[in-house]
């Protein structure tokens, strides 16, 4: 599967997490797996740069997404070349 995928990212003293996501220029309100795969390669990144730093980081599954969610605004925008929409009946 071919395309781009664009990012902004910025923390702010809020607890809340804010992602907005788009797929070929279309809102994507449910998210979906490129907001997945955001969450968790930032979690990864952080935890990465943490150990180099000899930081603590939590352990556990899913403990690092949900630590790195706090007061995140995310915009995602993923552009796929040749789109399919596959709706709840698996056709498309």
């Amino acid at each position: 599967m071919a395309g781009t995928v664009e990012v902004a990212l910025r923390w702010s003293h809020s607890r809340d997490e804010r992602v907005r996501s788009f797929a070929n220029s279309r809102p994507a309100p449910e998210g979906g797996a490129h907001v997945a795969g955001l969450r968790d390669g930032a979690a990864a990144a952080v935890d990465a740069y943490a150990r180099t730093r000899h930081l603590p980081t939590e352990r556990g599954p899913g403990s690092g997404a949900a630590r790195i969610g706090a007061g995140l605004t995310a915009v995602v925008s993923v552009k796929v070349d040749r789109p399919e929409f596959h709706g709840s009946t698996g056709a498309s």
